[in-house]
């Protein structure tokens, strides 16, 4: 297990955090979850919020996404990378923050020590449809029973 997965891993025993991934711009580069269709359906989700928002010019700091089932709290980390939390409905996200904050400077730690980010993780590669335009869009591929967005929170910088 890598240093980065384990504190992914430490970051679920905070209560109401059921799983965290850490991303770079070509994929998943370390995971606590088993199962990929959780993240792949977060990974659209926030792709969606995120390029929206650099596309008005904004920086975010933090999101927090609610759906029928989760929530989804998505925070920057260096190097280009994000970390995201899938949490139960409901969980207490002041606490998560703090975990979260705490989770990142590790994570920069780790990441700021190494030569060249990780490769994504096998079947966890970034994979982005072209639209008519010629632009990327991570709406394209939504699977049936996928959750509504029911609230997105963004804090910018």
């Amino acid at each position: 297990m890598s240093r980065l997965t384990g504190l992914l891993q430490d970051l679920c025993t905070m209560p109401g955090v059921t799983g965290a991934f850490l991303c770079s711009g070509d994929g998943i580069i370390a995971t606590s979850l088993s199962e990929v269709a959780p993240q792949k359906r977060a990974g659209r989700t926030f792709l969606n919020i995120l390029s929206g928002a650099f596309s008005l010019g904004h920086f975010i700091q933090e999101i927090y996404c609610s759906f029928n089932n989760s929530t989804l709290m998505i925070r920057p980390a260096s190097r280009g990378c994000i970390l995201a939390a899938i949490c139960k409905p409901g969980v207490a996200t002041r606490l998560v923050d703090i975990s979260l904050t705490m989770t990142v400077k590790s994570i920069e730690e780790e990441l700021n020590d190494l030569d060249e980010l990780p490769r994504p993780l096998k079947g966890m590669e970034a994979e982005i449809p072209e639209t008519e335009d010629g632009r990327g869009s991570a709406t394209g591929d939504r699977e049936s029973g996928d959750s509504e967005v029911q609230d997105v929170v963004e804090t910018k910088a």
